[in-house]
């Protein structure tokens, strides 16, 4: 007798698309990748090759499965519970959100898994025999490549980098060693040059046109040309998670409670497709691929991740694709409580990583901020942003945070009482700016 598991939580790391958007946008690239620029911005929870589908089954514990594009014939490839999945060749391509989100490799059979580094790896995008992608140490996240049979890891770029996308023999990054604006260097890491003064999020790149969202401008989307010319806005929603596909950009719009809408590239007939919220979003064939999402006072975001949705990207045929559900015989079934240990192993280690990874954008980005004397306003954001912050005992981190705690301190526009709540805050998190820079997390 069969019987069903249903289990319901939020995973919050799906905030980091806020700012990734790690809210990425992608779809122009020349060269024959593995998945869209714009899913792997998305987490490339899924891609397709030929008649099939490579994707995260949330309704089997996230593991890798395929299946055709209807969902029939699905099939176990890997145990592995992936992100930034590419398909090229006989192999697939992913970072194991089990393994510390290593970069592993296997054959579409499921035969020969083989891990491609030891460190943890984000933005996966696989193009001829190199593998480019985000790799976090002490000093934030830099642009490395690797082949694709694990020989010659290579760092690109020195510059800390807040998503990328590439084109032809072109690297286009938003760099958050300069504020995130603009840039762009070669494959071979020569000729970088500077595209904007804006702080930008890449979206992605079509017919020579960067599209990026405007950060300063409550992320609105604007278009830029490849040579840093004729900077124009898009469109005046303010906008979250975000794709491109066939000459639209798809998005969650902030305004209308993070409903999808689609509008053309040249900024012409905006449409609203759902009328719920969507997070991270891939686009595959004719099907936009979505979680819901509802805005939530005290978390920002709230995601619904037991259920993978699927809309057609003119608004029909809305559908739920797969169930966070478990159906097995009595003699190879998991228990509820084993489901949910699963499902909290994979939203836990997820959430962890990219809390801190957006703690340390916020962070830096408040910091580098700070102009003149700090108010009492000023003060209780700053105090606010602490209490709600992962923060590692890191150099670079406590540097920014003792760089903060100065301010406020030494603004005689902030009460007593303030800075007080500031000097609690920091201790009942254990962060001791006396000596924090000597003590660093390998992590």
């Amino acid at each position: 007798m069969k019987r069903q598991y249903r289990v319901r939580f939020s995973l919050l790391f799906l905030i980091f698309s806020m700012l990734f958007s790690f809210q990425g946008f992608a779809y122009g690239q020349d060269k024959f990748q593995g998945n869209t620029n714009g899913n792997i911005s998305n987490l490339g929870y899924i891609s397709k090759e030929g008649d099939y589908i490579y994707y995260s089954n949330i309704a089997a514990g996230s593991k890798l499965y395929k299946a055709k594009s209807d969902g029939k014939e699905e099939k176990l490839i890997t145990e592995d519970i992936p992100n930034y999945i590419n398909v090229v060749g006989d192999y697939i391509y992913y970072s194991s959100v089990k393994e510390g989100f290593r970069i592993y490799k296997v054959k579409k059979d499921g035969s020969e898994r083989t891990a491609l580094n030891k460190a943890s790896s984000h933005w996966i995008k696989v193009i001829g025999d190199w593998v480019y992608y985000a790799k976090r140490d002490n000093k934030g996240q830099k642009l490395y490549k690797i082949k694709t049979d694990g020989s010659e890891e290579t760092k690109v770029i020195g510059d800390r980098i807040f998503g990328f996308t590439i084109k032809d023999d072109w690297i286009f990054y938003s760099n958050e060693s300069d504020k995130n604006k603009l840039y762009k260097i070669k494959l071979d890491g020569s000729e970088k040059t500077k595209l904007n003064d804006e702080e930008s999020i890449l979206i992605d790149i079509v017919d020579n046109v960067i599209y990026y969202q405007n950060h300063a401008q409550q992320d609105k989307i604007y278009r830029i040309n490849t040579n840093g010319q004729n900077n124009l806005k898009i469109s005046d929603d303010n906008t979250s998670f975000a794709n491109i596909s066939d000459n639209y950009i798809y998005y969650s719009n902030v305004k209308d409670n993070m409903k999808l809408y689609k509008i053309k590239l040249d900024g012409k007939d905006k449409v609203k497709l759902t009328d719920e919220g969507v997070g991270e979003m891939n686009v595959i064939g004719d099907y936009i691929y979505y979680w819901n999402t509802t805005p939530d006072p005290s978390k920002g975001l709230s995601f619904d991740s037991t259920k993978l949705n699927r809309v057609k990207k003119d608004g029909s045929s809305k559908e739920v694709f797969k169930i966070g559900k478990d159906e097995k015989s009595e003699d190879d079934k998991m228990s509820t409580s084993s489901i949910v240990i699963v499902l909290l192993i994979v939203g836990t280690a997820t959430f962890m990583e990219f809390w801190k990874l957006i703690s340390t954008h916020k962070i830096t980005k408040y910091v580098n901020g700070i102009k003149g004397e700090m108010t009492n306003e000023d003060a209780r954001k700053y105090i606010s942003l602490i209490k709600k912050s992962r923060i590692v005992k890191r150099s670079d981190i406590y540097i920014l945070l003792r760089k903060g705690v100065q301010a406020v301190n030494s603004s005689y526009k902030v009460d007593d009482e303030l800075k007080k709540e500031l000097d609690n805050t920091l201790l009942k998190r254990g962060i001791n700016l006396n000596n924090g820079s000597k003590k660093q997390n390998k992590e």
